[in-house]
């Protein structure tokens, strides 16, 4: 918008970016088909894989990928058994007397049959 359409900002929403040629948004959208009996559950398992995925990390390196195996943890986990799926690892944080873990139970009371159910972690 080059002018100000009054629905809040208060100014024209003019982003030439640093070329001069504007900014550029891309996204994502994704369409789910359930029945109503399996949306909640849909949505907040396929939200939280969106969201709250891996992320991969890269850096430089020398040697061989073994080598680097070899020298560093690549892999670590502090759970004796996965975590129910209705239960998302919210914060893992190190602090000096230890770490701090928050866990999220996802689904509210009624959304989902089976995994709004309370559950021991």
């Amino acid at each position: 918008l080059l002018y100000d359409d009054h629905f809040g900002v208060g100014e024209p929403l003019d982003e030439p970016g640093r070329d001069g040629k504007g900014l550029i948004v891309r996204g994502s959208h994704y369409l789910q088909v359930e029945p109503v009996e399996s949306a909640d559950r849909m949505h907040r398992l396929l939200g939280e894989r969106i969201f709250a995925g891996p992320r991969a990390g890269i850096a430089t390196m020398t040697g061989s990928a073994e080598e680097w195996v070899r020298a560093y943890r690549a892999e670590w986990s502090g759970l004796a058994a996965p975590l129910p799926e209705n239960v998302h690892l919210l914060t893992l944080q190190r602090e000096p007397e230890g770490v701090i873990v928050r866990l999220d139970h996802q689904f509210g009371v009624g959304e989902d049959e089976a995994l709004s159910k309370p559950v021991e972690v």
